[in-house]
């Protein structure tokens, strides 16, 4: 239940009531041990991660059992993922995992993956690191600063943002600017996330300043643009094509 004087916020005590409202992506399932897996749905794309081969292999015994029920003669046709990412700690256990699908699903494997989601993946020592590069080249060409002069920083630490008090700027544009910016935030780019955060408190009224502390952000990621995020740093390197 929603907090009618909070519009965004949950009820104390009816976040389970909230939860039942919105989409279900995340499913996950441990026992007493801290063993057991997590499935992550989107539109068409599933990702699988487990703690151990066991966990995998009994989810997706579940899984196909759920669809495919000889004992009542129930037969799912319509059951179809056209795409599915498996990451696991090595290539041993994504084996397994890729035999034991193609024996219950007809499927094709189309190697490692190196895009998902619009996020690019890069292998790197003992993990993964994930860019959107070409989003922020896209994002660039959209507002016109593909050719811009590039910036060390996403503000300027001496100039202090502050409600806009003379004419606005075109709410609509400075809106769509700040959530393209946020969609790159949110996945690959936290260092943009504070410049972002208080640009968004005056989306109901931008001013001047504003949406020159916005064409900052993007001169930022313009000599920014090849940035990976390990989840744990960032580091700078030119995509190999």
């Amino acid at each position: 239940m929603r907090d009618p004087q909070k519009p965004n916020s949950v009820m104390p005590g009816n976040e389970h009531k909230w939860f039942q409202e919105v989409d279900k992506c995340v499913y996950s399932r441990f026992d007493s041990s801290g063993s057991g897996v997590i499935i992550c749905l989107y539109v068409d794309d599933m990702l699988i991660f487990g703690t151990d081969q066991l966990q995998v292999d009994e989810t997706k015994s579940l899984l196909s059992s759920k669809f495919y029920h000889e004992k009542h003669g129930i037969v799912s046709s319509n059951f179809e993922i056209c795409n599915v990412s498996v990451i696991a700690t090595d290539h041993l256990q994504v084996d397994k995992v890729e035999r034991l699908m193609t024996s219950k699903f007809v499927m094709t494997d189309l190697g490692e993956v190196d895009m998902i989601l619009g996020i690019r993946i890069k292998r790197v020592n003992k993990g993964i690191a994930s860019t959107q590069s070409h989003y922020v080249e896209k994002i660039l060409k959209k507002f016109n600063y593909s050719d811009c002069s590039p910036v060390s920083t996403p503000m300027d630490p001496r100039v202090m943002t502050m409600p806009n008090k003379g004419l606005a700027v075109s709410q609509p544009e400075y809106s769509q600017a700040l959530g393209c910016l946020m969609y790159a935030m949110i996945r690959t780019r936290p260092d943009i996330a504070y410049a972002v955060g208080r640009l968004s408190r005056y989306t109901s009224n931008p001013g001047t300043q504003h949406w020159q502390t916005i064409k900052r952000v993007f001169k930022y990621l313009k000599g920014a643009m090849d940035y990976f995020n390990t989840g744990h740093r960032l580091f700078q390197e030119k995509l190999s094509e």
